[in-house]
Formats: C-alpha cells, structure tokens, sequence
C-alpha cells in the first residue's frame, strides 16, 4: 500500500467519523429539544391552589386543562398560562337534567347560544358558562 492510498483512506475514515458525529449530536439535539417542549407544556398546565383575589368580572378563557375559567387572571392565579379565548368545548353541551331548579325567569343565555329561564336551568343541564339576558335571535 503506498503512502497516497493510505493517507486517503484515512481522509475518508475522519470524514465518515465527523459526519457520523453529527447526525448523532443533530439526534441527541433534537431529543432534548422534545423532552424539553414536553415538560414546558406540562408545567404551563399544572393546577395549583390560587389563593389570591381575582377580579370579579365575565371574560371566559379554556385552560390548557380543559377548563373554563371567568377571565385570564382567574386561569393565571391557578397556574394556567396557557389558555385560549372563550369558553371551552366540553362545557358547551347540554345534558338532561337529573334535578329540579327553581322556576323564576331571570333568563341566561349559554355558551351553546340557547337562552335559559335562569342560571339553576343553565347549570342543572350542565351549562356552566353563560351571560345575563336572552341570547340575541331568538
């Protein structure tokens, strides 16, 4: 074997090596980048006991727990910090009512856009999110 050939194939030995290494380090990179995403979402998504005032007012948000809070200070002071506007899905859809409620029309109207003679109807058939008055259209 002569010199040339030799010192060429240990050019082609290091440019395996160093290619091999970083596909490794792109792969081990990527790895962490995942894990890291994955336990970022999971913190952002932790309840924990919110133990401060929150202001008393109607401006819903769904929690990335798939919960519906009143407003983002509500979901923030719970450890929710990522949320969406509006009211969640799952708490949109009415159910039969298994108990009674009283019969006064204060009407409300439900995130599913049906107007309630009052909030104890709303939240008996499972509507938890709904405004004052009747809902418009109807």
């Amino acid at each position: 074997m002569t010199d040339i050939t030799r010192t060429t194939e240990q050019i082609s030995m290091k440019i395996y090596c160093s290619f091999f290494t970083i596909k490794i380090s792109i792969l081990a990179g990527l790895l962490f980048t995942a894990l890291f995403v994955l336990s970022c979402d999971k913190k952002e998504c932790e309840r924990k006991n919110c133990t401060d005032a929150i202001p008393l007012y109607y401006d819903p948000v769904c929690g990335c727990d798939d919960v519906t809070y009143s407003n983002r200070e509500e979901a923030e002071c719970n450890g929710i910090e990522n949320y969406t506007k509006g009211v969640c899905e799952k708490d949109c859809e009415e159910k039969t009512c298994e108990g009674s409620y009283i019969e006064i029309y204060e009407p409300v109207c439900g995130c599913n856009g049906v107007t309630y003679s009052n909030s104890t109807e709303a939240e008996c058939k499972g509507i938890t999110s709904y405004t004052q008055g009747e809902c418009d259209g109807e």
